[in-house]
């Protein structure tokens, strides 16, 4: 093998297009290979047989990486250009470079989308999606298409503050700028929250799919901290409106009486509202948080029972624990902005778990109820064997709530009822 890539390089230093072509149909023609033939500098590229030498070129799978960026910029043909993004190894930083162009014509920006090797569901695809939303020249229905399929609020905003956004869709500019107002703040935004697409058969399903962008906008708020932020993917269950229906946004003065019941009374609530869906991960559910940021790259809800905190992982309807309370040392709560709660989990070993949730003004964090009932259930954690739960060997009750409306009844939590350690024994 060796002895055939010596005898291809030594033919590629040839300005014969005869054996060049010779070399570039080889099998055995390597990166190595053509990199000498593109330092050739005795070779006519702008004569006939040149031109179809570079078609050929630029088509090879082993084209070095920095080849494609070279010929895309300095080659004058159209076609030597579209076979370098036809090219299944075409880097996907040159694809972004070339659509972040305001120049990109939108019959490139075309060819990049309707590429077979496009990388849907990936982030790259995203920042694509973002240039292409933002370019001047990409085409109404290209446009249209992309909005249908929006994987945020921003990028819906980037179209309709594109000068080629389709009439159709500017009756949306009100709503869209209304959610949005406060983006245009130079240090304020959203992040650029990934989701799965839900389909209908083999087609988007449109109104799932903005409903679902609704529920996630609920449940955000423009920050610094999360401005823009590339890399989180959300894990949204089928679902999810649910979700959304059984969790208000409770004031501050709510939540802190939810909270004061649950350390003044050392009774856990349990939420008998919640959605039935959650009865494959548990039995109980004690606190359920609409949606949160955890690990700094996932969205999802989050809930508590009687193990630990659970959360949509690995798929978007699963469901089990992701950090238990056997392994809590310690909760730290803190508010690096006036409308974002931060709430980190560490072991013995310092190894943590962050979770960040959106407060909008006047709400209280859902999140802040976590720590409390931890502290209420911790003697048992504590008094408990590998098998079973000691429950009531911290003197806590235990109180099923039937809607959101009674967790604000102090008569209900008067109800609690408080098992005998013994039993358990």
């Amino acid at each position: 093998m060796n002895k055939e890539i010596e005898k291809l390089k030594e033919l590629a230093k040839s300005t014969d297009p005869k054996d060049l072509t010779k070399v570039l149909k080889d099998p055995n023609c390597t990166e190595s290979v053509i990199d000498i033939i593109c330092s050739n500098e005795g070779i006519d590229w702008d004569s006939n047989e040149g031109h179809e030498l570079e078609k050929l070129l630029v088509s090879h799978p082993n084209l070095p990486n920095e080849q494609f960026e070279i010929t895309y910029e300095y080659s004058d043909s159209e076609e030597v250009k579209n076979l370098v993004l036809e090219n299944p190894n075409c880097p996907i930083e040159l694809k972004i470079k070339i659509v972040k162009d305001p120049n990109c014509l939108s019959d490139v920006i075309d060819k990049i989308v309707m590429d077979e090797n496009f990388p849907w569901g990936t982030q790259d695809a995203e920042t694509i999606k973002d240039a292409i939303a933002a370019n001047p020249n990409t085409s109404s229905a290209q446009l249209q298409n992309l909005y249908d399929n929006a994987a945020n609020e921003h990028q819906k905003k980037l179209i309709l503050d594109n000068p080629s956004c389709p009439k159709g869709l500017q009756p949306n500019i009100m709503r869209v700028n209304k959610m949005t107002k406060e983006i245009d703040r130079k240090d304020k935004g959203y992040p650029a929250i990934v989701t799965r697409v839900i389909k209908k058969e083999e087609d988007v399903d449109k109104k799932i799919e903005q409903r679902k962008i609704d529920y996630m906008v609920r449940w955000q708020c423009p920050t610094k901290e999360y401005s823009g932020r590339l890399g989180i993917r959300a894990k949204i269950p089928s679902f999810f409106e649910k979700i959304d229906d059984c969790c208000k946004k409770w004031t501050e003065k709510e939540m802190n009486k939810i909270q004061n019941f649950i350390q003044e009374k050392k009774v856990i609530p349990i939420l008998n509202f919640v959605p039935d869906e959650f009865q494959n991960f548990t039995k109980q559910v004690w606190w359920l948080i609409p949606f949160v940021i955890w690990k700094e790259d996932t969205a999802s809800w989050i809930f508590v029972d009687k193990n630990g905190i659970h959360g949509a992982h690995p798929e978007d309807d699963d469901g089990p624990v992701i950090w238990g309370w056997d392994a809590v040392d310690y909760f730290d709560i803190e508010w690096p902005e006036e409308n974002l709660c931060v709430l980190t989990v560490y072991n013995d070993s310092d190894v943590y778990l962050t979770f960040s949730e959106f407060v909008s003004k006047g709400c209280g964090s859902y999140l802040s109820i976590i720590p409390s009932i931890y502290e209420i259930y911790k003697p048992v954690i504590e008094a408990s064997g590998e098998f079973s739960w000691k429950h009531g060997a911290g003197g806590e009750g235990y109180k099923g709530f039937k809607t959101q409306k009674e967790l604000l009844d102090e008569s209900v939590w008067d109800q609690a009822l408080r098992p005998d350690p013994k039993f358990y024994s």
